[in-house]
């Protein structure tokens, strides 16, 4: 395949990716979890079909000898036990993040309206200030109504809206709305 066709068919798959982001965004404000998930699904599907230089993750490594990336080079025992970590998912009116500590597994549990009141306070805090960070988000009201919602589980909650894509980092900056 000429350069011209592979460099046509990556810009192809980057706007795929863009749109879909899009999309997502979109879902993140209504459309059931399981459409959002299968959407979240879908674009690291086609991120993944885009040449490793042109992926952000793979930049830093793109010219090191092999292409090896520095983590997996030095990863530990523990560390390819953990991959795959964290897990989100619902159960009941609960999202549940399973994570990897040194040793064991751990789970973090908060209540789906709190990730309803998290993502409401960003979305708020972005109109204003496109880059934020927690500090700029806390405290989030307790959507019983009574004080604020515990720091780990808006935490729990950012996180996982950075893994479904509605929110990314910004380097040591904090985050944006993707």
């Amino acid at each position: 395949m000429s350069p011209d066709m592979r460099t046509t068919a990556t810009g192809i798959l980057d706007q795929v990716e863009k749109n879909l982001r899009g999309l997502l965004r979109e879902a993140v404000d209504g459309a059931p979890y399981e459409d959002i998930l299968w959407l979240t699904r879908l674009a690291e599907q086609v991120h993944r079909l885009i040449p490793a230089p042109r992926r952000p993750e793979a930049a830093a490594d793109a010219g090191r000898p092999g292409g090896t990336p520095r983590v997996a080079a030095r990863a530990s025992a523990g560390a390819r036990r953990a991959s795959g970590y964290p897990k989100f998912e619902v159960r009941g009116n609960l999202l549940v993040k399973t994570g990897w500590s040194k040793r064991k597994e751990y789970v973090h549990k908060a209540p789906l309206a709190v990730l309803d009141a998290v993502r409401a306070r960003i979305a708020d805090v972005a109109k204003d200030k496109p880059t934020f960070t927690m500090e700029d988000v806390l405290p989030v009201p307790n959507p019983d109504g009574n004080g604020e919602v515990p720091s780990y589980q808006a935490y729990l909650c950012l996180a996982y809206l950075v893994n479904d894509l509605s929110v990314a980092k910004a380097g040591n900056d904090g985050y944006h709305l993707s």
